[in-house]
């Protein structure tokens, strides 16, 4: 009986998403064995394209033995192939770096990609780092109708209004150059794009938050469809008069994220927000900031919030559990719904509590825990900085939050040295090994884990 010769057969999705998960050695080795998958493998191989212009001292000691620069003939023969038309229909993300602006002999390369732009028809991340934006550069990216993330990094933004808005559904800007910060003459990149079709702002660093701020502010740019939004958060923003008008502009916003340390001090007035710091969300469902900005909202403000990430503003961005314990208070009282809260809280006592690194002193944590109120239907709960704590501590502190509140079913602790301790209502596969432990309804396993630190 003859044997048919092994083979595999399986459907074009299957294979696309094993190809998905190669290398670019891996495709263009695939792309030689045969047709169908060199089909498959090209959409892969040129979906990304990244020109890097070189200025380095290598890079001048190149160009003043050859009087060429180095990498430019290469780049601009790069961009002619990707603008050729059984190639740049691939294109779903591009790049452009400059190590340095002016650039006068690269920054051909910059107006030839600017030109072809509207050929790549499936482009959908866009990234320029260190250019000059200019009003006819912004009309070349305005003609992009399927861009999804547009990224501008140390750009500058020349004076005029493009002539078309640029569609995009998230933003970032992330700009500190060395010019001087005068809020007469800011850059408008919000006037950029089309407000309406705008979903996620992200401003990273301190100067694109200020500038973002006063835009928004002095002109009428509403963005009625914005959900999420990323500030840079430093003492210049906090006591920027005009961040309790921001979310007025965005009635549609569910995220609010403030994600840099912030400063350890606090003012005369023991906080660190301007004292008409008022917010107007209107569901709310995820906060990720300081613990003491969460008493300037208002009940209905809070009563949609989901999840919660809190620091505050002592060593390391941690919030000592004396000050927290008030505002957490408003969480009791005006997020009925909250269902995950991530606090990065080291123990303290009521004497040292004044002083940031007189909080660092051995005091007992778990009284300091068990005195805070948390949400009654809070289920997962992670306290990020058991600092000088032990397993011991902390399974006792796993028995008491277990024991008091019944709505809980995870709870995570973190050790110094990536050291976790866990806690499950539900016991878990995991519980059959020697590494768990039964603690009051359920499991408790003690060991080190991988966890992201954006896995909230």
């Amino acid at each position: 009986m003859a044997t048919e010769p092994s083979s595999i057969h399986l459907p074009v999705e299957v294979w696309s998403y094993i190809f998905l998960h190669l290398d670019l050695n891996c495709l263009r080795n695939s792309a030689l064995t045969c047709s169908s998958f060199r089909w498959l493998a090209r959409r892969y191989m040129y979906s990304r394209l990244t020109i890097v212009c070189e200025y380095s001292w290598e890079a001048f000691i190149y160009s003043f033995k050859t009087s060429q620069r180095r990498g430019l003939v290469d780049a601009l023969e790069r961009l002619r192939f990707v603008a050729s038309p059984d190639i740049a229909p691939l294109i779903r993300t591009c790049s452009i770096q400059f190590q340095t602006w002016p650039d006068p002999p690269f920054e051909s390369v910059l107006n030839f990609l600017c030109d072809h732009l509207h050929l790549l028809v499936n482009l959908q991340h866009l990234e320029f780092h260190n250019i000059l934006l200019t009003p006819r550069r912004a009309s070349d990216i305005s003609g992009l109708s399927s861009l999804k993330h547009l990224l501008f990094k140390e750009c500058t933004l020349q004076i005029g209004d493009a002539r078309c808005k640029i569609s995009t559904r998230s933003l970032t800007i992330s700009s500190d150059n060395d010019a001087v910060y005068n809020p007469d003459q800011l850059p408008r990149w919000l006037a950029l794009v089309e407000p309406e079709k705008l979903l996620e702002l992200k401003l990273v660093t301190s100067r694109a938050t200020l500038e973002a701020l006063s835009e928004l502010t002095n002109t009428d740019i509403i963005l009625p469809r914005l959900r999420s939004l990323h500030l840079n958060r430093d003492k210049k923003i906090i006591h920027c008069p005009v961040l309790s008008g921001i979310v007025n502009k965005c009635p549609s916003l569910l995220h609010l994220h403030l994600l840099r340390k912030p400063e350890p001090e606090r003012s005369s007035e023991g906080t660190i927000l301007p004292e008409d710091f008022c917010c107007s969300f209107h569901g709310l469902s995820l906060y990720d900031g300081p613990h003491f900005l969460i008493s300037s909202f208002q009940k209905e403000q809070l009563r949609g919030l989901r999840r919660v990430r809190l620091f505050g503003d002592r060593w390391d961005g941690t919030c000592d559990m004396i000050g927290i314990r008030d505002d957490l208070r408003h969480l009791h009282r005006g997020a009925p719904e909250l269902e995950s809260m991530h606090l990065r809280a080291f123990h303290t006592s009521e004497t040292s509590a004044e002083d940031p690194m007189l909080a660092l002193t051995r005091e007992p944590f778990l009284d300091s825990l068990i005195r805070m109120t948390l949400p009654s239907n809070l289920k997962n709960l992670v306290v990020f900085g058991m600092i000088f704590s032990d397993s011991t501590e902390g399974s006792d502190v796993i028995e008491a939050l277990a024991s008091k509140y019944d709505s809980l079913q995870h709870i995570y602790l973190y050790f110094p040295q990536d050291f976790w301790m866990t806690w499950s209502k539900i016991p878990a596969m995991e519980s059959c090994t020697s590494k768990a432990t039964t603690l009051r309804k359920g499991v408790s396993i003690c060991r080190q884990l991988e966890v992201p630190s954006d896995w909230f």
